[in-house]
């Protein structure tokens, strides 16, 4: 199965601040990212990791990935892509779950969605997973105009 994760931040302590997420430390946070992420991926499974996976940790990225499920591919998102126009599908990260410039941008080109842990329930998720979380996302932004 083909699954994607972005700003994981496995270690970066100021990221749960700057995203409001729910751990005390980032002990909490890398048991409960690494649990989750294990609960849902197989050792067979492949995992897309779209960015910021172990950003500013002390650690390094080897010693997270020892301890996860999966086959592990990074690539770095980008604002387009080839065959836009063709109905392919852009999963990308970096911008959390922040609603500024970038994310109405983003939100505006069709089949782009944030495949952001924060929005996808702290672990990979499935493309189809990916769009429904998003659609989630977005409803809540369309109620706060």
């Amino acid at each position: 199965m083909n699954l994607y994760i972005s700003d994981t931040h496995f270690g970066h302590r100021n990221v749960i601040n700057f995203d409001k997420r729910p751990f005390e430390d980032i002990e909490q946070m890398d048991q409960v990212l690494s649990a989750l992420w294990n609960d849902r991926v197989q050792k067979d499974d492949d995992v897309w990791i779209l960015g910021d996976f172990c950003y500013r940790s002390h650690r390094a990225p080897e010693w997270y990935l020892r301890q996860l499920k999966g086959l592990y591919y990074a690539i770095t998102p980008i604002a387009e892509w080839p065959h836009i126009h063709r109905g392919a599908y852009h999963l990308f990260g970096h911008i959390h779950n922040r609603m500024d410039d970038t994310y109405y941008f983003m939100k505006e080109r069709q089949r782009a969605y944030n495949a952001g842990c924060m929005i996808n329930n702290y672990a990979p998720a499935s493309l189809r997973e990916i769009i429904m979380n998003n659609m989630r996302f977005y409803e809540t932004d369309a109620g706060r105009e």
